[in-house]
């Protein structure tokens, strides 16, 4: 408050003085008090009398110097993207009313506090603003109230990640790259999961294919997607063969054969077999003993691979001992 008149007076008519207990507080010339900062204070009304008068007995008047009030205008809570903290953004905040030569400093008047991290609406924000400066204690602040915000959905983004195969394999399990989650968070966040899908097959022809990702939900996040290429190749892998030894009897004429089905354990290939061929599929007197047959076998794309397998040719049974027996019965009958 401005300076004012202390006001006391003496029944002799006689002058009063005035004494301050604390000068750091309030001032006084003759009998104007001016008001130095805020606190409390006794002030002694003195007449020391004269010739005529005894001196009047002091009169004491207790004064409570109150802070002056001030308010903040202009403050404004920002609405924020979703970053998982309640922190709010204050701005414009100021306050006015503060004499022009008292140092006195607004702190805290950029920073609030949500009452919740999660996406809403009109959500209040808090704010805990302070003074701070030589006079400051001059001074009482009023917070700001009423002030809301949105905290808005963040932008998550959901890329298929490229993936390669040969030509007439399975598609291998796709992968989700994740760009955006606040720290600390991932996919289980979400409340539904998303889904990855390619329109290639197993019977699918070289070529680019897209992955195409897609669904999923999060509260906190607005989720956005970007496709991945699946890059079928054509078909390099050889086949796989496993074969094994085996035992051919020839007939009484000398003669025998073999299929492969007789000589190949497995074969297997991404795109099937489609052909099996022999070395040597028939055999006669001349290979009575071991042979290695050679078994190929051959996808659809013209990769091959070959095993050797060991035959032993056996010769006719029985053939020889009956011509022995024959000749030497018509022997003994021409002898006779």
């Amino acid at each position: 408050d401005a300076a004012f008149d202390l006001g006391a007076t003496a029944s002799s008519g006689l002058s009063v003085s005035y004494l301050s207990s604390a000068d750091t507080v309030v001032s006084i010339s003759g009998s104007t008090l001016t008001i130095l900062r805020a606190g409390s204070v006794s002030i002694t009304a003195i007449q020391n009398g004269d010739a005529m008068y005894d001196t009047a007995a002091p009169v004491v008047q207790d004064l409570l110097i109150t802070p002056l009030e001030l308010m903040v205008s202009g403050a404004v809570a920002e609405n924020k993207e979703y970053d998982g903290t309640i922190d709010a953004v204050i701005s414009g905040a100021a306050i006015s009313g503060v004499l022009p030569s008292d140092d006195v400093i607004l702190l805290g008047a950029d920073m609030g506090q949500f009452t919740q991290s999660d996406v809403g609406t009109a959500l209040e924000v808090a704010v805990a603003m302070s003074l701070s400066g030589a006079d400051s204690t001059n001074y009482s602040l009023v917070q700001p109230s009423g002030l809301t915000a949105d905290i808005t959905q963040k932008e998550l983004i959901l890329t298929a990640a490229d993936a390669s195969r040969e030509a007439c394999e399975a598609n291998p399990d796709f992968m989700i790259d994740y760009e955006g989650f606040v720290d600390g968070e991932d996919e289980s966040v979400l409340t539904e999961a998303a889904e990855l899908s390619c329109a290639a097959d197993e019977s699918s022809s070289p070529g680019d294919y897209d992955i195409v990702v897609s669904g999923g939900a999060a509260s906190n996040y607005a989720l956005s997607y970007v496709n991945g290429t699946l890059m079928v190749t054509p078909d390099v892998t050889s086949p796989t063969l496993s074969v094994h030894a085996i035992v051919v009897q020839l007939d009484e004429q000398g003669n025998g054969s073999i299929v492969p089905s007789d000589i190949v354990l497995s074969a297997d290939d991404n795109c099937a077999v489609t052909d099996t061929t022999l070395s040597q599929d028939t055999f006669t007197l001349d290979d009575v003993g071991n042979v290695n047959v050679e078994v190929t076998v051959m996808d659809a794309a013209g990769n091959s691979a070959t095993e050797l397998a060991t035959v032993t040719v056996n010769g006719p049974t029985a053939f020889g001992d009956w011509s022995m027996t024959v000749s030497y019965t018509h022997l003994r009958a021409h002898e006779t």
